[in-house]
C-alpha cells in the first residue's frame, strides 16, 4: 500500500512520464479490496460474538443454578462450566475442578491463536477446603 501511495504521489509531479490516473487506480483498488476483506471479517466476528453471547450458562443465583445468557453474567457470579458446555467467552477464576489436584486444560485459540491446551489450577483456598464445598 505504501508503494502504491508513493508511486501515485510521484505521478502527480511534472517529471513523471505517466498520468496520475494510471497510478491512483491500483492504489484505490488495493485499498478497496482491503476494506471489503476487513468488513467481511468484522461482520463474521460480530455474528460469532452475538451467537456466543446468547448461549446459556449455569449460574448460581438466589440459592440455585439458573440458565443465564453469557451477556447477562455479571462480575461476582459463580458459573458452572461443564463438558457439554465447554466454551466460555469470559475471564473466569477456576474455583474447583473435577480433575485431580484441581487442574483443567484450557484452549485459548480465540485469544492468542495458540491451539495447544494450557494447564490451569484452581484457587488454593478452594483446594484446601474440607470436603470441597459444592454449590
Amino acid at each position: 500500500n505504501v508503494y502504491f501511495l508513493l508511486i501515485a504521489a510521484l505521478s502527480t509531479t511534472s517529471v513523471s512520464p505517466k498520468t496520475p490516473i494510471v497510478s491512483i487506480v491500483p492504489l484505490v483498488f488495493v485499498l478497496a479490496v482491503s476494506a471489503i476483506k476487513e468488513a467481511f471479517e468484522d461482520w463474521a466476528r460480530y455474528r460469532m460474538d452475538k451467537e456466543i453471547n446468547n448461549t446459556p450458562v449455569d449460574t448460581w443465583r438466589n440459592g440455585k443454578w439458573q440458565d443465564v445468557a453469557w451477556k447477562d453474567v455479571e462480575v461476582g457470579d459463580v458459573v458452572r462450566v461443564t463438558k457439554d458446555r465447554a466454551g466460555f467467552p469470559a475471564d473466569l477464576v477456576l474455583l474447583q475442578s473435577s480433575a485431580t489436584q484441581g487442574m483443567c486444560n484450557i484452549e485459548t485459540s480465540n485469544l492468542d491463536g495458540e491451539t495447544n491446551l494450557q494447564n490451569q489450577a484452581s484457587c488454593r483456598p478452594m483446594l484446601a477446603t474440607p470436603g470441597r464445598a459444592r454449590f
